[in-house]
């Protein structure tokens, strides 16, 4: 779990947030406090805001919850364009580092056959952070 306080400054023009990314995560819940918006996911080239709900969980599916390559996981993106001071709580779920996984038995058939291979999550997590934070995959 981590928490953020984001503060308004003298020229929120020159905020900058986090670029396109994917969390090393199975699971990302995200609770904005007091109305703390930025929070923006980009999907099919575009950037959407995620509106705050009060008394709302943001939750976000990592990519390591395989399905095979039918569903795909969403690039969050923390925007420097608050309007309001405010808190957000992040809680990052992950696997032991020896548990292994892979596509889902549901999602794998004679037609679709596995396309990727199960390995350890400290295997994944080995190659997620030897790769560039640019959005791109591993």
């Amino acid at each position: 779990m981590r928490m953020t306080y984001h503060l308004l400054g003298p020229q929120p023009e020159q905020v900058f947030g986090l670029s396109p990314h994917y969390d090393a995560t199975a699971i990302m819940i995200l609770h904005q406090m007091n109305g703390t918006d930025g929070l923006h996911i980009k999907r099919n080239c575009a950037q959407l805001p995620v509106n705050i709900l009060p008394h709302a969980f943001v939750v976000n599916v990592g990519p390591m919850i395989s399905s095979n390559g039918i569903s795909h996981s969403i690039e969050p993106w923390a925007m420097g364009t608050l309007r309001r001071k405010g808190s957000a709580v992040p809680m990052f779920f992950n696997p032991k580092l020896e548990a292994g996984f892979g596509p889902a038995a549901s999602f794998v058939n004679p037609e679709i056959p596995d396309l990727f291979r199960r390995i350890t999550m400290g295997e994944y997590v080995k190659g997620f952070f030897s790769q560039s934070m640019d959005g791109s995959r591993i």
